[in-house]
């Protein structure tokens, strides 16, 4: 209580237009009451629920899955599907309040000027998504990639490449390395969304080649040989053919990609 009620001053007097809480510090039935007048609240967590946060007002949930334990990781992830779903804008200044999750104690207040955190990374003209994207795709996307990237499968790092919407462009530029293991299957059985392509996709990732999914979450194929002109890619040193595939195909069409790396990074 005392936490957010000098929160609650900290977000007045620093000129904050929106509040983010990651309510999976709490444990069930111990939700506290939130009230900020005049600014934007959304809730942060893993499998949140409105039924779990009933009661609770708040403009949106974020599901942020992430196995970092990393307080300003969290924090990140979450504003990205903020500026993806357009719950923030690049001229914000959020406070974020997080903590352990389950030990029903905020323990870190954090101002967070939006532009100046994303403003060098992310172009701020048009839309944050290709225009046949779900934010809530790419949420669960991330939480997978994510996933991928800090355990890897069965204790071995694993990369490897989603490409996200913009399907029938896109597979003019795809070549299959395998057969498709998702052909023949009804579409609600091999969307992202469904709890059960989880250990799919991660089974999968195995497999040389990007992922072709798209924007409503239905993935298309695996094990897609990418073959995207790569003349204008221009590449930081280090990152290799998987970020050169990924930036070739999202040049070449209106589609957004996501490499897992073996060193455990994801780039979008």
């Amino acid at each position: 209580r005392l936490f957010i009620n000098e929160s609650k001053k900290v977000a007045k007097g620093s000129g904050c237009s929106s509040v983010l809480m990651f309510m999976d510090v709490f444990s069930h039935g111990r939700v506290p009451r939130l009230n900020f007048p005049g600014m934007t609240v959304a809730l942060a967590g893993e499998d949140l629920t409105a039924r779990s946060l009933e009661g609770v007002k708040a403009k949106a949930i974020l599901n942020v899955r992430t196995v970092s334990g990393g307080r300003l990781s969290r924090v990140r992830g979450a504003i990205l599907l903020g500026l993806t779903r357009g719950i923030f804008q690049f001229e914000d200044k959020v406070l974020c309040l997080t903590g352990v999750p389950g030990s029903d104690q905020l323990d870190t207040m954090l101002v967070l000027d939006v532009d100046e955190e994303f403003g060098a990374v992310i172009a701020r003209e048009g839309k944050m998504l290709p225009s046949d994207v779900s934010p809530q795709v790419l949420e669960y996307l991330l939480g997978i990639a994510t996933e991928l990237a800090v355990e890897g499968r069965e204790g071995k790092p694993l990369g490897t490449l989603f490409v996200l919407g913009d399907t029938d462009s896109v597979m003019q530029y795809v070549k299959p390395l395998i057969l498709n293991p998702f052909r023949g299957y009804a579409e609600e059985d091999r969307n992202v969304l469904n709890p059960f392509m989880d250990e799919t996709l991660k089974e999968l990732a195995h497999v040389d080649g990007a992922f072709v999914i798209r924007g409503d979450g239905v993935v298309e194929t695996a094990g897609s040989l990418i073959e995207a002109s790569t003349e204008n890619v221009r590449l930081h040193a280090g990152l290799g053919t998987r970020h050169a595939a990924a930036a070739s195909i999202t040049q070449t069409t209106d589609s957004l990609a996501v490499v897992v790396s073996q060193t455990g990074q994801v780039t979008l």
